[in-house]
């Protein structure tokens, strides 16, 4: 398997990022203001090289260096959380800049039918969709003017010259993310 590849300065955007971040506002605008002062390189939903079992956490990679005069208070005060687990040095110990944050996920999203790309069924509550933006949203919510971006990105992508009509009614808007992309470091 694949891992992510991460590139110091460079924000991988996966569809971790743009369907399971939006979950972690649930924990509240303190959540959100700290986590807004440090520098976010990518998100996932595992790590290969560790050996915990983690079945509902998302993996956030932050370049400590892009952020070093507040990042260890932003550290302690996420530790101090319920919905912490773990965190670690991703490259050197001593000298590396990566670290990554281990946070369990609310229990409104499911990973498994994320990794399906099930993607209008992942959520299980109306709050945590209209936290998505109106891209995300119209893929979760299987709006019909979506229809038409996604051919055009299976056409795109695929080199394709399928049709509208062969998109089926109650087709998911996107691919799944395991065929385009990666989710674990």
């Amino acid at each position: 398997m694949k891992r992510i590849k991460v590139q110091v300065d460079t924000i991988l955007m996966n569809k971790t990022a743009k369907f399971i971040k939006p979950a972690l506002r649930l924990y509240g605008i303190d959540f959100i203001k700290k986590m807004s002062s440090v520098y976010k390189l990518a998100y996932g939903i595992g790590d290969m090289f560790i050996d915990k079992d983690y079945q509902q956490h998302i993996f956030i990679l932050i370049d400590t260096k892009k952020c070093s005069n507040h990042w260890v208070t932003t550290l302690d005060w996420i530790r101090e959380q319920e919905y912490y687990e773990d965190d670690y040095a991703f490259d050197e110990l001593v000298t590396g800049r990566l670290h990554m944050i281990v946070l369990k996920l609310p229990d409104e999203i499911d990973l498994t039918l994320f990794m399906e790309g099930k993607y209008s069924k992942m959520y299980k509550s109306k709050e945590l969709i209209e936290l998505l933006d109106d891209e995300t949203k119209a893929i979760v919510i299987k709006d019909s003017n979506y229809r038409i971006k996604f051919l055009n990105k299976l056409k795109e992508q695929f080199k394709t010259t399928i049709s509208i009509s062969d998109i089926h009614i109650d087709a998911e808007l996107e691919i799944p993310p395991t065929i385009d992309e990666q989710q674990i470091f």
